[in-house]
């Protein structure tokens, strides 16, 4: 993929893409376009934005080559729609967003939406660590910032267990490593209303861990109890992590699950090629 540039802030590429691709690292903000001034200096074939409501029309009238654009906000909050209405005017040859059960919303608001592209995973780095994994330190592991319903969830769980929440700012192998040392991984929603594609799940079943995890997007194919163990409330989060964090067979059974799925669907260094090629 020599002749693609990805476009996005760097968390993109320390988990989707493969760490060879070519990649811009550019903030996304409507209040400074000029940052995006600099893709200008660039040249490629292909241009794979991520976020790419918020890259100026007049600088991709610019850019020579194939632009794509990867949207990846879940469509419940206002402020998003208006977002991605203003991004489908921008001229795009084509438009993926990561969450299939929202592509019909997208296409009634009047948005070109070419289809769904679940985020992969770089498997170079999200992976397992045995060594790790055999001596744990922690019980369980969440990474996102906070909101009412994940402090109600996890409260209990923090005064009485080993809990390590990560709120901001560790992604790639840093967060990778503090992964492989807890027995059990959660993923919880921001908000009931907002169940969203949660691309932080397969990251964390790449690595092999167990994962409990509140309900996701219906476009998301995973098997309750066989890659992961989904909960609708509280106290059957509670209760499924308690279960798990003391049951080593069931974890192992769950992570490996988990792993497999990943590996087989989701491999960043397989899938955006294949995303590729049907534009060139």
């Amino acid at each position: 993929m020599d002749d693609v540039l990805f476009v996005g802030q760097s968390h993109y590429y320390r988990c989707h893409v493969p760490q060879a691709a070519r990649f811009l690292d550019i903030r996304p903000d409507n209040y400074d376009p000029k940052r995006y001034e600099v893709l200008l200096q660039h040249k490629a074939k292909v241009w794979v934005f991520f976020r790419g409501e918020y890259v100026p029309a007049a600088i991709l009238r610019k850019l020579d080559g194939v632009k794509i654009w990867i949207s990846t906000e879940p469509l419940g909050r206002d402020d998003v729609m208006s977002l991605m209405r203003d991004g489908g005017s921008k001229g795009f040859d084509a438009h993926y967003h990561y969450d299939g059960a929202e592509v019909d919303k997208l296409c009634s608001c009047g948005i070109k939406t070419d289809g769904e592209f679940v985020m992969p995973v770089d498997l170079e780095t999200y992976r397992p660590y045995p060594a790790l994994q055999a001596e744990t330190e922690w019980d369980v592991f969440f990474s996102g910032r906070e909101t009412p319903k994940r402090n109600d969830y996890l409260g209990i769980l923090c005064r009485d267990y080993d809990v390590l929440w990560l709120r901001n700012g560790v992604v790639g192998a840093e967060w990778v490593y503090m992964l492989n040392r807890c027995k059990v991984a959660v993923n919880i929603g921001l908000a009931d209303e907002i169940p969203g594609a949660h691309p932080r799940l397969p990251l964390s079943m790449a690595c092999g861990v167990c994962m409990v995890s509140t309900p996701v997007s219906p476009a998301i194919p995973f098997k309750h109890n066989e890659h992961c163990v989904f909960v609708n409330t509280r106290d059957e989060f509670v209760a499924a992590v308690l279960r798990l964090r003391d049951d080593a067979q069931e974890r192992e059974r769950i992570g490996r699950n988990g792993y497999w799925w990943v590996r087989d669907n989701l491999d960043a260094a397989k899938e955006w090629p294949k995303l590729i090629k049907k534009h060139t």
